[in-house]
């Protein structure tokens, strides 16, 4: 399997991160626009920055039993299509891994459990292989799913694309809260204009007297717009909707004003155009002076515009506290998208969620690897406004992780993921979930406020834990709030086992590293032995003569050489490798003619290239004097030709050297096996090799070795080829980068050097 330098992956996921922080943001810009339209133009960039065939989003049906592609974009095609439905007695894995997991990472969609269901209908028909899926969650609600289908070979989804598919996801349900709050602002301002007119003509009270049976006998009719004619002998009821006149409520309104001396209610009534309006009635008896009932008078007063004012200051709250929402977690996904270090993530989102949600917060995560491979189970944060709350969290927090950490006092939260809502921390509470001293004291320092304690789950494990506080002045924890931390605990359970997973990878690499050091290290003295034992035996076979020893025997000594000599290049190459992963590369640079060391190393190679039924040609120009390393540039050429004779294929193998007054160019070209297009980048890397090992020797490392001894010069190097037609690789350098006699050790990657060790 490739590997890739620490250095290399680290440079790569800043790329991509950069790459998608900026189509995030252009996206975000756009979001003024209809859903449809945003939507549209969501699904496109999204197909063109993860590289994806197929992205499309899907809606549930309101039993969640159903999803319905809404709108497919097919990049190849260029077109949004949708329709086509799934349902989840055809798919139940798929569904119930839509409700428990962050992101559904299909990588072999035929085989995956989740995702199998449908490959023999849906994925084989499109030629679906890896499948990213994303489920897309408002208000603590699954609304949907934001899917990637990638067509061809199979595709192993890295963390960084997850993270940028999970942005996406939560643009679409931004869209999707945005547009239902600009419809219910739409529904309102209509609902406004319809009473505008009879808010301005009815702004007074009307009375009524009425019988002991209910019945109209008397009064105004300045807010029901029914003259008192009209509704003399009518019951009051005449005034109330058919549903109040079902379930009794003129009945009951008359037997409460009688037994509690009044009755006082709102709600919808009739005016005598049928229209509603929003009113209270207060319903008094009247008595004579026997104490017999004489009737009842009712004031009734038109409170459609107070209604309105209410309902438009509710959705303003409600409005208000969605974009709150909306902002807290775009914060917390700024953080969880800007590091791939749990570290410099845990911190700053604990801060975020003082500064916006509650008054203090303890986070705890997993803790990053270290050099042995054993790390503390977790990390904690402590925030809090003010300083005081803080250290009594930190040493309730303090009593609590030895018990594991915050989660591991309520089994729900740690053994099965579930989130604990308590909106008034009492004793009763108290005692339950402190259990004995001092937890319980700390606890009740802190007084009757409000606690959240919400799992960090990834992938089916519990990583850590988020527990939110708020004091008694403070607005209790409600479900909504949950719904919120409960998110955000995903983005955080995400980002800190991704941040995990990269940890592990770099470990995994450094201890790579470490044995391919030592293992050559530890070969390189008994190969020495070994070689010269056989340079003495190739000196003395020399000094026989020929019919004393067969010619067998001397052919078997010289290939015993030419074979350690071969391994000890290998075991060097793995010393190289090591420096170079090390990120360091020590240059002794001299002024060295180059014209002089490529016919050194050509005509060293002159009898593998008979071996090879190959010729090498020179075309130099001469005195290419410059400052180089020439052990280094040796090794360039010897690793160049070796390459040239081997995947040559027997035809004549051309060096070309040219010189300029800055920079040289050194140019190998042999006519062999070629190189496919998009194989040429790669077998620049560690232990890569554009055929196969089976039949062509090596450990992979030649080019990979040669590139960064190139790029220490300062140099660059390039391959040109086509399969079949042989193939042409081009070193340029600078001549004068340095001063003759200098050493320097070169950061690679970088264009930094400083002085060598001496």
């Amino acid at each position: 399997m490739p590997s890739v330098s620490t250095t290399s992956v680290e440079d790569s996921a800043r790329r991509n991160l950069l790459r998608y922080q900026s189509v995030l943001l252009q996206l975000g810009a756009e979001q003024d626009t209809d859903f449809g339209t945003f939507l549209n133009r969501l699904l496109k960039s999204d197909s063109a920055i993860l590289g994806v065939d197929r992205v499309s989003f899907w809606t549930f049906e309101p039993d969640l039993s159903v999803i319905r592609c809404t709108t497919l974009y097919c990049a190849h095609e260029d077109r949004f299509s949708g329709g086509e439905e799934f349902s989840e007695p055809e798919t139940p894995r798929y569904f119930r891994a839509l409700r428990e997991d962050l992101v559904i990472s299909a990588d072999d969609a035929l085989r995956d459990e989740r995702t199998a269901e449908f490959a023999d209908t849906y994925l084989a028909e499109h030629g679906i292989s890896s499948m990213l899926d994303v489920p897309v969650w408002r208000d603590g609600r699954l609304s949907g799913v934001l899917c990637h289908e990638h067509v061809g070979p199979q595709r192993i989804w890295q963390p960084e694309e997850q993270t940028f598919a999970l942005a996406v996801g939560q643009f679409i349900s931004m869209g999707l809260e945005r547009d239902e709050r600009r419809k219910t602002e739409e529904a309102l301002n209509e609902s406004e204009a319809r009473f505008a007119a009879l808010v301005e003509s009815a702004k007074d009270l009307s009375l009524l007297l009425l019988d002991p049976d209910g019945r109209v006998r008397t009064g105004t009719h300045r807010v029901h717009g029914f003259p008192v004619q009209e509704l003399a002998g009518q019951p009051l009821s005449s005034l109330f909707t058919p549903q109040d006149i079902e379930e009794g409520r003129l009945e009951r309104a008359l037997e409460v004003a009688c037994r509690e001396g009044k009755f006082e209610s709102e709600g919808w009534l009739l005016r005598k155009d049928g229209s509603r309006y929003w009113g209270r009635i207060v319903l008094m008896p009247l008595y004579r002076q026997d104490g017999t009932l004489r009737g009842f008078v009712t004031i009734t007063r038109d409170l459609t515009e107070q209604r309105l004012a209410r309902d438009k200051e509710r959705l303003l709250e409600e409005t208000r506290r969605s974009e709150e929402r909306q902002r807290l977690l775009a914060d917390v996904s700024a953080i969880v998208n800007a590091s791939l270090s749990a570290q410099r993530i845990i911190r700053p989102a604990a801060h975020v969620m003082v500064n916006n949600f509650a008054q203090g917060c303890v986070l705890t995560a997993p803790r990053p690897l270290r050099s042995s491979g054993r790390a503390p189970t977790e990390r904690r944060v402590v925030a809090a406004r003010g300083e005081r709350l803080r250290e009594e969290l930190e040493r309730l927090s303090e009593v609590f992780s030895q018990r594991g950490n915050w989660g591991a006092w309520v089994p729900e939260v740690s053994r099965r993921g579930r989130s604990l809502l308590i909106p008034k921390l009492g004793d009763t509470e108290i005692n339950r979930l402190a259990g004995a001293e001092p937890a319980r004291a700390l606890l009740r320092e802190l007084g009757p406020g409000s606690l959240l304690v919400v799992p960090l789950s990834a992938r089916r494990r519990v990583l850590g834990s988020l527990v939110l506080f708020r004091g008694p002045g403070e607005t209790p924890f409600g479900a909504a709030d949950l719904q919120l931390a409960e998110e955000v605990g995903r983005r955080i359970a995400f980002a800190a086992d991704n941040a995990r997973l990269y940890d592990l990878a770099r470990e995994s690499i450094r201890v790579r590293d470490q044995f391919l050091s030592i293992a050559a290290h530890e070969f390189r003295t008994p190969l020495t032995t070994l070689k010269l034992q056989l340079q003495l035996v190739e000196r003395t076979l020399r000094a026989v003569p020929e019919a004393a020893v067969p010619m067998s025997e001397r052919r078997h000594v010289a290939l015993a050489l030419r074979q350690v000599t071969r391994l000890g290049g290998l075991v060097q190459e793995l010393l190289d490798v090591s420096r170079v992963s090390a990120g360091m590369l020590d240059l002794r640079r001299d002024s060295i003619d180059l014209s002089a060391l490529v016919r050194e190393v050509a005509e060293i190679f002159e009898s593998e290239a008979a071996r090879a039924g190959s010729t090498i040609s020179l075309s130099i120009d001469e005195n290419v004097i410059g400052q180089w390393d020439r052990g280094r540039l040796e090794q360039v050429l010897t690793n160049l030709l070796s390459n040239a004779l081997r995947y040559g294929a027997g035809k004549p193998v051309e060096i070309l050297l040219r010189g300029g007054p800055e920079e040289v160019f050194l140019i190998v070209r042999d006519r062999g096996i070629g190189i496919a297009p998009e194989d040429q980048q790669r077998i620049f890397g560690r232990f890569e090799r554009a055929a196969s090992a089976r039949h062509f020797g090596g450990l992979g490392l030649g080019l990979f070795i040669t590139r960064r001894i190139v790029e220490a010069h300062r140099g660059t190097i390039e391959v040109s080829s086509q399969p079949g037609e042989g193939s042409t690789f081009v070193v340029r350098l600078p001549r004068w980068a340095a001063t003759a006699g200098s050493r320097e050790r070169v950061a690679l990657g970088t264009e930094t050097t400083q002085p060598a060790p001496h």
